[in-house]
């Protein structure tokens, strides 16, 4: 054998794709039974032995229970059952490393040492979980012969040093993973030069999308081709949506399959056939049918990008380039739609499932990159942080005794890196020189195996985990390893604060260790004591959950999501009220902004978030310790009871694929649906009751149809802009007949107040203020021009009062009624810096000041006040008194190493929340309160990762919109943490929902959760309904189903 290869290896949530360097330079792709793809699926049979790739996905036909098809998307479970087998989630990938060892071993006659990537947004409890598969697979430890590497470095790498395309220092590259079951999104900067004399790149920004990919792709196909067959033959899509036999099953299996090669064919030809079981004539897909149907899907991906990239400060301009990579950026409209949206080509290439792998060959070990996930070289210490010497696993546990990761038992007392407790001798540990090989003609065995019961090891076989949750939240008898993902002690890191303040400890976010039971949803089966949660059998191969389930959805038919929650840009009231009161904007219309990292997000109504498969409630104080705890009083909590007393309301020509949107506001429900031809209906009905009021198609017809919004007496009706002209149209319904229309341009951005209308109309350099019930002109102000640049751009902030971010919310923030108008104010910055109030009703500018703000400073205009917070060596803020815009006060400085503040938002009459972090880490992120009548900070939480910030009353939401799926309910008296999505229900309640609500059809359990109670309650499944459509108020939630609107009682 040869020495000098090398091997890299992109472990995807569908697939794995390997490749080997040869001593010449050459690549070229691993191949698993002839193909360069490997499905990451995993099938654990009854004898105990794994099987992967293709042979799982086969397998799993006849025993879906024994099938995970996306173990990487369980990467923040401990543990997953399997048949009867509960498995760590680490040998679930350790199983498909040793796949991919067993290969290259047979390619290049030993395993070389190996680059294994990552998601950029995966912290260091997942990271953890992967130098644990590495070990158990039996390959080099990381550190010693195996390197991670970040995804999007990987790619960028690629995109410098093999496509030649230029990335200068300082500059930066975004890069778009479109994958089998995720959308990872990222952007990458060129630090300068390196030891190797080569660009150095690090991740300046990650996001995505955990439940955006091919799969859900191809499940809103499915759905599409079945409306058809459904028609035609019920008795065909019957067998195919719940099949009852074996046959049944392979041919739902042969289906799902075709309308996948079908999709692929569309990104070549117009037309493509779909066989379909049952029938003998062959359904017809259409390039302008799959276009029309992932769109949404789509559109979502390109606006995740354009937050992930407004979140770094850039504007899409600003890039290097956009690089599109992972299989499924292979479809046309991905690329177009990101072209059209973003103004910047982006480049893929006709195998994108390859320069992820490729370019980690490129990428030269970095000093220190994986010094917290492995011992030091020569150290003797096993990933887990047992001495090697002392053939102590991974989990800490003894080799010799048997414990494998996390407490799990390893009879065969393998260690990685240090060797078996026997021989002495391990994977990685070999004498100096051998480069971390392992022995010519061996494959990778497997570390720390236990033998199953009832009969011999196979070759691969799992460990079964002896420490899990016992019901009343103790930990059952064995010793107790780290839990990764969740449980066990996390290391106590500090972050500085300012003088004066003491270290607060920055405790794990997100796993929290468990404190009792999760709460229980109907619906959800809770599992024997010492098991894990049996999970619903997914994908094509199941008889469970409807056709639109995406194969491998993590929590059933919920776990895929379709295009944004509720469906648009965030607009003015809604929008996290530091956002610069973002108005209502084309779909990629505010990027077109000049960059203001607040101001953009809120104009996006960005899609949450997180998919959970149960909701549990667990209160952190400190590092970590459990306790009991009061939130501030204010409004009462709601007495949650079952959803009850259904109400029905008719919509005749609704398609269950259609668009929807609904906004509950005082008595009324407003609810929208567009038809087969394109048109759209409106019902306004009453809430108690669910009384037709008036019904109007006065909105016409619309290619696409972006949200509704109440204002006044009516409701504001938006469609996307169109691509030919980038025009919209908003149309105002108050009745069956009463509606008026406006043309708006993409950059254009509305805010709806009770009085008034008001357009800021970038193109035209100008505010104007409408009449809310018959759309006259009342007043127009010409924005201020800046002299030196000539630019005449204003970034509008509403003032608010508490009352405003006191109502019902959606899951990103927006309130669902306009403003009241208590304070019926806007503060016009203009690009020469100058800040002017301006009066809404009237259009009078009431006070005016120069010198105020930059486009890009956080701005806030709340309860008689403008903050204004630059980031400048540190970050400092400003108060202004609205009435007289005198000399500013200085109400916080925080300076040194380079902290940096974002997404300022009310959490109290006199208190200002902000996310304060060092730089680029998101891991440094925590919650700031400020006073502004005693200027100070006054509190601080660790939200590690959060990026939107939501009040609720005195407190504040943290939510982080990348996984893992966790919020920060956080104020003065201490930190909540919540797993699931929550929503605001008014300042003392919130709605939990255990799934990222979606567009499609799916059951979704919700709570309810009061401030002041200990636990949630559980409202019941949202069954059959398209929940990221949903509204509601304080009493009463209105949904759209498959073919009509149904509204449900929650409280009195």
């Amino acid at each position: 054998m040869a020495a000098g290869y090398a091997l890299a290896v992109d472990l995807g949530t569908s697939n794995t794709v390997a490749v080997l360097r040869a001593p010449d330079g050459r690549t070229r792709p691993v191949l698993f039974d002839g193909q360069p793809v490997l499905p990451s699926a995993v099938y654990l049979d009854a004898a105990g032995a794994y099987h992967v790739g293709w042979d799982a996905a086969r397998l799993g036909q006849a025993d879906p229970a024994r099938l995970e098809p996306n173990p990487k998307r369980r990467i923040d479970e401990p543990s997953i059952l399997l048949g009867e087998r509960e498995t760590w989630t680490a040998d679930l990938l350790a199983a498909v490393l040793h796949e991919v060892g067993r290969a290259a071993v047979a390619a290049a006659g030993g395993l070389p040492p190996a680059v294994l990537t990552y998601p950029a947004s995966w912290g260091a409890s997942r990271r953890d979980v992967l130098v644990q598969a590495v070990a158990r697979a039996g390959w080099p430890p990381v550190g010693r012969g195996t390197t991670l590497v970040p995804e999007p470095v990987a790619a960028a790498r690629y995109f410098a040093d093999v496509l030649r395309r230029p990335v200068p220092v300082g500059g930066s590259l975004a890069v778009f993973d479109f994958g089998g079951g995720t959308l990872d999104l990222a952007v990458v900067r060129n630090e300068g030069v390196g030891e190797d004399g080569r660009g150095r790149f690090v991740v300046a920004g990650a996001g995505g999308v955990a439940e955006l990919g091919g799969l859900d792709l191809d499940a809103a196909l499915v759905e599409h081709l079945g409306a058809g067959i459904r028609a035609s033959d019920a008795a065909a899509w019957a067998a195919i949506e719940e099949p009852a036999t074996t046959a049944q099953l392979r041919a739902r299996r042969r289906f799902w399959d075709d309308v996948r090669g079908a999709k692929e064919m569309l990104s070549r030809a117009a037309l493509a056939p779909v066989a379909v079981p049952g029938i003998d004539q062959a359904a017809h897909l259409t390039r302008d049918e799959l276009e029309a149907v992932i769109r949404p899907l789509l559109a979502r991906g390109v606006r995740e990008a354009a937050i992930v990239i407004d979140r770094c400060g850039l504007r899409p301009d600003q890039l290097a380039g956009l690089f599109l990579v992972g299989g499924s950026s292979r479809v046309p409209l991905v690329a177009r739609l990101l072209h059209h949206e973003l103004g910047i080509a982006p480049t893929v290439l006709e195998q994108p499932e390859l320069p992820v792998a490729e370019g980690a060959l490129l990428e030269p070990a970095r000093a220190g990159r994986d010094a917290d996930l492995a011992g030091p070289v020569g150290s003797g210490h096993a990933p887990g942080g047992g001495a090697a010497g002392s053939g102590h696993a991974p989990g800490g546990g003894a080799a010799g005794s048997g414990h494998a990761p996390g407490g799990g038992a390893a009879s065969n007392g393998h260690v990685p890196g240090g060797g078996s407790a026997g021989s002495g001798h391990a994977p990685g540990a070999g004498s100096a020189g051998d480069g971390g090989w392992v022995p010519v003609g061996s494959a990778p065995a497997l570390v720390g195996a236990d033998e199953p019961p009832g009969g011999p090891v196979p070759e691969f076989t799992p460990t079964v985990p002896d420490v899990v949750p016992s019901p009343d939240g103790a930990a059952a008898a064995g010793p107790r390893g780290p839990v990764y993902g969740g449980g066990g002690s996390a290391p106590q890191q500090t972050r500085p604060l300012p003088d004066g303040h003491e270290a607060a400890p920055l405790a794990a976010v997100g796993n929290p260790a468990p404190a009792g039971p999760a709460a229980h949803f109907p619906g959800v089966r809770e599992a024997p004591a010492g098991t894990a949660a049996q999970r619903a059998p997914s994908g094509p191969g199941s008889t469970a959950g409807p056709a639109a389930w995406a194969p491998g959805s993590p929590a059933g038919p919920a776990g895929w999501a379709s295009g944004p929650p509720a469906g648009s840009p965030a607009w003015a009231p809604g929008s996290p009220a530091g956002d610069g009161g973002g108005g209502w904007s084309g779909g990629g219309g505010a990027v077109r902004v000049p960059p203001t990292p607040e101001a953009p997000a809120a104009r996006r109504r960005n899609p949450l978030i997180w998919v959970a498969a149960a909701v549990a409630v667990v209160v952190v104080v400190g590092a970590g310790a459990v306790v009991a705890w009061w939130w501030n009083r204010g409004p009462a909590a709601i007495d949650f009871r079952s959803f009850t007393g259904a109400t029905t309301v008719a919509a005749p020509g609704m398609t269950a694929t259609g668009w929807v949107d609904t906004a509950v506001v005082g008595d009324r429900a407003y609810l929208a649906f567009a038809k087969e031809d394109t048109s759209l209906e409106v019902v306004a009905v009453e809430v108690d009751g669910g009384k037709e009021l008036w019904r109007s198609t006065a909105a016409g017809t619309a290619e696409r149809w972006q949200g509704i919004a109440a204002v006044g007496d009516g409701v504001a009706v938006f469609t996307e802009e169109d691509p030919g002209t980038d025009v919209r149209t908003m149309t105002v319904i108050r009745g069956a007949d009463a509606s008026w229309r406006r043309q708006l341009l993409a950059d254009d951005l509305v805010y709806l107040f009770e009085s008034t209308v008001v357009v800021s109309q970038p193109g035209e350099a100008r505010i104007i203020g409408l009449e809310p019930r018959s759309g006259e002109h009342r007043w127009e102000l010409p924005n201020k021009l800046d002299q030196p640049t000539n630019n005449a751009h204003a970034t509008v902030v509403v003032a608010t009062v508490p009352d405003d971010h006191a109502g019902a919310a959606d899951v990103a923030g927006r309130s669902f009624a306009a403003y009241r108008g208590a304070d019926a104010r806007i503060v016009a910055i203009g690009a020469d810096r100058s800040a002017r109030v301006i009066d809404v009703q009237s259009g009078d500018v009431v006070k005016e000041r120069a010198d105020v703000a930059d486009a890009n400073d956080l701005m806030l205009a709340h309860n008689g006040r403008l903050i204004i917070g630059a980031n400048d060596d540190g970050y400092r803020l400003s108060s202004y008194d609205l009435a007289t815009m005198g000399e500013p006060v200085s109400v916080y400085t925080q300076t040194g190493r380079g902290w940096d503040a974002e997404k300022l938002t009310p959490c109290g009459p006199d208190r200002v929340c902000l996310i304060e972090k060092d730089g680029y880490d998101q891991d440094t992120a925590a919650v700031v309160a400020v006073d502004l009548k005693k200027p100070g900070r006054v509190w601080d939480a660790p939200a590690a990762g959060a990026d939107r910030l939501v009040p609720v009353g005195d407190a504040v939401l943290a939510v982080q919109t990348n996984n893992p799926p966790t919020a920060v309910l956080a104020d003065g008296d201490g930190r909540r943490t919540l797993t699931g999505v929550p929503a605001r229900v008014d300042g003392a309640n919130l709605l939990l929902f255990a799934d990222t609500p979606s567009d499609y059809v799916s059951d979704v359990p919700v709570a309810g959760v009061s401030l002041g109670a200990d636990e949630p309650v559980q409202l019941g499944p949202l069954a059959g309904m398209r929940a990221g459509r949903c509204s509601w108020d304080s009493a009463v939630i209105a949904c759209a189903g498959k073919d009509g609107f149904v509204l449900q009682r929650f409280a009195d």
